[in-house]
């Protein structure tokens, strides 16, 4: 028996020692950023992604939608999102009809914080849809497990393909970075 609790123990020690050497082997900041084409006009596209409370009808990450109060004078917005629970963000810059920046803020206790950013172009007679996140995230647990389990585009992927679907198109999204 006591040979089985030390041999769990050592397993437990060189699991979480496995997990702190990859979280501080991977970087605290990332960017990546994916790209996507819509038939529609940049005013279009731009009316559906500003239109925050309707999210929740097109966008598959998100049960719920809730107006905060501004913080410094910027509109704030809380989401509810299937895996992660309360996802707070502040607008930081708003220029219609080609250019947003969200902010996740870093005092939102999530682990990890930052931006993203929507710049639309028109294309022809529709819309190029970038999307560009900059993160940090300071949590290693989160970093491990970024570096082991996920894809960092896999959000921004998933938001271009719901806002295809929303316009009954099949979206193509190209990873740029």
């Amino acid at each position: 028996m006591k040979r089985i609790l030390l041999v769990l123990g050592a397993l437990v020690f060189a699991a979480v020692l496995f997990v702190v050497v990859v979280g501080l082997s991977t970087p605290r900041d990332h960017v990546a950023s994916s790209r996507a084409s819509y038939a529609g006009k940049p005013e279009d596209v731009w009316a559906v992604l500003t239109d925050f409370e309707g999210w929740v009808a097109w966008n598959s990450s998100f049960d719920s939608v809730e107006r905060g109060a501004d913080r410094d004078g910027k509109p704030y917005w809380i989401f509810a999102d299937r895996h992660l629970g309360e996802l707070p963000f502040v607008v930081e810059e708003s220029r219609p009809p080609s250019r947003m920046k969200t902010r996740i803020p870093e005092d939102a206790g999530l682990g990890f914080h930052g931006t993203w950013t929507y710049e639309l172009a028109a294309d022809g007679e529709g819309t190029t849809l970038t999307l560009t996140e900059e993160g940090t995230t300071t949590s290693l647990l989160f970093r491990a497990i970024g570096t082991l389990f996920m894809d960092p585009n896999a959000a921004m992927n998933g938001l271009l393909e719901d806002l295809g679907e929303h316009f009954g198109e099949n979206t193509q999204v190209v990873e740029v970075r």
